[in-house]
């Protein structure tokens, strides 16, 4: 029944979802953290800094989402109406948070990738300085095309007479529907080109990993010292890697949702199937947060250097 399905759907995503959800936001501040110490002069650092903060971004929004829907939380005595607050303040942030993510998780794939196919080029190719540009020119990018979003959506009081109360809600715009129709489209591109790019490079990196391997390690018999350079550069590699097929298979999901969705309109909002629909995003979306939370774990596991400055940051 619909009444069991919006308990259903409650107590998994605000309760459940926001605990784990709550997890994955401190595990991305320990990630700035450390990856500030651990400083900017190599680009990856840089790379996985900014994707950090865009997880964060995800995370934070989605667990003010979470709030909003949560029935002790909405019949507070508050000054705005908190699901219809939400759609402007935590929806289309994390959409955009989300979006970031994709493209910087395909631009540190694509970093790796130089790294293991061109090793004597990649320092000139690819500097700290060129690396900051292109993070914030993709943080502008997205934000930039998102923002009409907050000119057709207007947060402004109304008084609602069920109530008899005055509350900050929504005001629509009379373009607003045409707005919103290009803006999800741009977004879902977005979304697409980055899932499309993540997965070609990941397939290029372990290929690449997989040839060099016998060369490598012929390299450790005849030069230790750049053995030490190209076997460290292998293991982030190989992190770098692993990210990436975690962002494949998290995020394949709500990517399906999103596609099936628009190819067959009885299976979205108002249509046939609305009830799978909500119940496949809001379990796609699960999946998603679970992408921006464990990148923490990869690090610990897979960098000794990462795990070394926690130890003296957090476990001292």
């Amino acid at each position: 029944s619909k009444s069991f399905l919006e308990d259903f759907l409650t107590y998994s995503q605000c309760v459940v979802a926001a605990v784990v959800n709550f997890g994955g936001i401190v595990g991305n501040v320990i990630n700035l953290v450390v990856f500030a110490k651990m400083g900017f002069h190599e680009t990856i650092n840089i790379s996985l800094f900014s994707l950090a903060a865009s997880d964060l971004g995800c995370l934070v929004t989605l667990q003010w989402t979470y709030l909003c829907y949560n029935p002790l939380f909405r019949a507070a005595d508050l000054p705005f109406n908190a699901v219809v607050v939400e759609y402007i303040t935590g929806g289309w942030p994390h959409v955009g948070f989300s979006r970031v993510a994709g493209m910087l998780t395909a631009y540190a794939t694509f970093e790796r990738c130089l790294c293991v196919t061109l090793p004597m080029d990649v320092k000139r190719l690819l500097t700290p300085k060129k690396t900051v540009c292109v993070v914030a020119a993709i943080f502008v990018l997205v934000f930039a095309s998102i923002t009409p979003v907050f000119t057709v959506n207007l947060l402004l009081p109304e008084f609602y007479p069920p109530l008899n109360k005055t509350w900050v809600g929504i005001v629509f715009t009379g373009n607003r529907a045409e707005v919103e129709q290009v803006l999800f489209s741009m977004t879902n591109i977005y979304g697409y080109m980055s899932f499309v790019l993540v997965a070609l490079f990941t397939v290029v990196l372990i290929n690449r990993l997989i040839a060099k391997t016998k060369w490598r390690d012929d390299v450790i018999f005849s030069h230790t010292r750049t053995s030490t350079v190209s076997m460290r550069d292998k293991k982030v590699a190989r992190m770098m890697a692993t990210v990436s097929c975690l962002f494949i298979t998290l995020t394949f999901p709500l990517t399906a949702v999103y596609l099936t969705s628009a190819v067959m309109p009885d299976f979205g909002r108002g249509g046939i199937l609305e009830s799978v629909f909500q119940v496949s995003v809001a379990s796609a979306i699960s999946f998603e947060m679970i992408n921006s939370s464990v990148n923490v774990l990869v690090y610990l596991k897979m960098s000794s250097r990462y795990k070394e400055v926690v130890v003296k940051l957090f476990l001292r």
